[in-house]
């Protein structure tokens, strides 16, 4: 399977262009750090396989959960910004993980024999700068709610694919998700179960039903960015 950021490039180029960008994988086991806040990142990181998290730390040592970054993942693009000078965020393997880095500066320079596929590459990667801010756009938009449960119906209306669509599966566990909407793990468990009594929806591990979707005037109107 080609990468999104490699889509559009002909596909017996890709093998020379990546060798002319100078580009290298490498593979991080659960738990392991990908990229420590502060760190500095000189390399765009495409991710090949598995899961990993965007994480920041407050002055407090409060972790809060950016992203998940996954290939089938809608809450993010399966990549990470070359970080110049130094990251704002850290990123950690939540699954074995592996990525193809490309040194960004190797990225710059023009080659006439392959500035056809370059080009295409910085395309990619300007349309997916693009997509991940409208994702974040759409994080301010659940984190500004002062209702947990508001919060609640916003994520998962970010997961449905229709109005129809009451079945929605989540790649985020109880902890992980309650980091996202930046609460603490009993609060949402209470909320949840405080929805469920009211007859709203059924939670069971990641997979929730929705049962009375009609009821919630947040979950007509669209979201600001219909995930994929």
């Amino acid at each position: 399977m080609i990468h999104p950021m490699l889509q559009g490039i002909p596909e017996k180029e890709i093998p020379s262009l990546l060798l002319h960008l100078g580009a290298y994988t490498r593979q991080y086991e659960k738990g392991e750090y990908v990229l420590l806040q502060g760190d500095r990142m000189p390399a765009l990181g495409l991710l090949l396989a598995g899961k990993v998290f965007m994480e920041k730390e407050d002055v407090f040592g409060k972790i809060f959960l950016y992203l998940e970054i996954s290939l089938n993942s809608p809450w993010a693009v399966p990549f990470l910004y070359p970080a110049l000078e130094t990251s704002d965020v850290s990123c950690r393997a939540a699954v074995r993980s592996k990525f193809l880095y490309i040194p960004w500066e190797r990225l710059q320079y023009s080659d006439p024999d392959r500035d056809g596929a370059r080009q295409r590459l910085l395309r990619n990667l300007l349309e997916a700068v693009i997509q991940k801010n409208r994702i974040l756009m759409e994080k301010i938009n659940i984190l500004s709610r002062k209702s947990l449960q508001e919060r609640i119906w916003l994520y998962l209306r970010g997961l449905m694919k229709s109005p129809e669509d009451t079945k929605l599966v989540s790649s985020l566990n109880r902890t992980e998700l309650s980091r996202f909407l930046s609460v603490n793990r009993s609060a949402l468990s209470r909320e949840l179960s405080r929805m469920e009594e009211q007859g709203l929806l059924r939670a069971y591990g990641k997979t929730y039903m929705v049962l009375q979707p009609k009821k919630i005037d947040l979950l007509r109107s669209p979201p600001l960015f219909p995930w994929p």
